[in-house]
This record gives structure tokens, sequence and C-alpha cells, in this order.
């Protein structure tokens, strides 16, 4: 059996357009952990920056408040970052 290699990405969380996007909604995080069935506490560490996000997770949350995912999301390619910084610099 061959592994597939994985691609070594990291996402960032834009807090305040998050935050934003909550509160537009008139929702705590405790709320959107119960209706998207995650864990309260992790979703908060999650929001505040204060615990990494998988991809999925930022998936899920770019499709619950129905946003692109580019809006709330920074995704940095560990094994290309003079992209992000290029794109960042422009």
């Amino acid at each position: 059996m061959q592994l597939k290699a994985r691609r070594k990405i990291t996402i960032l969380p834009r807090t305040k357009v998050l935050r934003q996007a909550k509160i537009e909604r008139g929702l705590t995080v405790g709320q959107i952990a119960e209706h998207l069935g995650l864990n309260r506490t992790t979703l908060e560490h999650q929001f505040s920056g204060g615990t990494l996000w998988t991809l999925e997770r930022a998936q899920q949350i770019a499709e619950f408040f129905n946003r692109d995912f580019d809006d709330l999301f920074i995704s940095i390619d560990l094994e290309n970052p003079e992209h992000f910084f290029k794109a960042r610099a422009a």
C-alpha cells in the first residue's frame, strides 16, 4: 500500500471577520458548536486564534456562514511559503 503525500498547510483565522460573521448571525460560539455537533471549548479556542484550525473544520465554518473560505481564513502552504509572502507584499 502506498501512502499519499500530505501537503503541509496552515490555516489561520481572520479573527475579526469571523467575530463579525458570528455577530451578524446573532450567535454565540457555543450555539454554533451545538448546531454543527462540535466541541464548544475547542471551537472557542479556534475562534480566538488560540488553537490551529484543520482544513475540514475551516471549510465547515465557511459553509455554515455561507461565506467564501478566503474571506474567513488565510491558508499558507508551508512547503511554498514564499507564495504567501509575495501575495501579502503585493
